[in-house]
């Protein structure tokens, strides 16, 4: 690093950030990723292929699948600088060791917000046209039509008591619904 007008810069020859990836993400994230560090796509790693891999790395990005346990803290000897989660929590990451190691844990607490929204909708809308009450009806060969009349929704106010965030979203979805 040097020190240009007070503010310090990346020289040109000093190497980008590692960043291990080890769950499947969206390729424009990916992207996002390679534009600022050099990216380790390595998915399935064991405990023990982990705590190799994550000796050379400045950055893990987890999903819910990878255990972060203070062993991949001590390997790493403290280059590790940030775990990300890729979602909502941080329950699969030992966030004791990762201070103790001075390794910033980060989450994406309302990524998957609309999902959850969308699917609340579709939960309704499924209960609405009694469609678990009608495929059991047709796998038994009992099918009525008649025991599962068109649904219209027209004015249907939907009450809801959600947490935080997902009230707002199924708001809006049943908006566009």
């Amino acid at each position: 690093m040097s020190k240009v007008g007070g503010k310090d810069t990346i020289n040109s020859q000093e190497t980008k950030p590692t960043i291990l990836v080890s769950e499947k993400l969206g390729e424009a994230g990916l992207e996002l990723l390679r534009n600022f560090g050099d990216v380790d796509c390595s998915y399935d790693l064991s405990q023990e292929d982990l705590c190799k891999k994550i000796a050379s790395c400045d950055a893990l990005i987890v999903r819910s699948g990878t255990k972060v346990t203070r062993q991949v803290f001590e390997a790493a000897k403290g280059k590790l600088k940030v775990v990300g989660r890729a979602g909502v929590g941080i329950d699969n990451v030992d966030l004791q060791a990762a201070t103790e190691f001075g390794c910033l844990v980060v989450n994406a607490p309302t990524a998957n917000t609309v999902a959850a929204a969308e699917h609340g909708i579709a939960l309704l809308a499924s209960m609405a046209r009694n469609v678990a009450q009608a495929d059991a009806s047709m796998k038994a060969g009992t099918v009525h039509i008649i025991l599962f009349p068109n649904f219209c929704c027209g004015k249907l106010i939907i009450f809801t008591m959600l947490f935080q965030n997902y009230s707002l979203k199924y708001h809006r979805t049943v908006i566009c619904f």
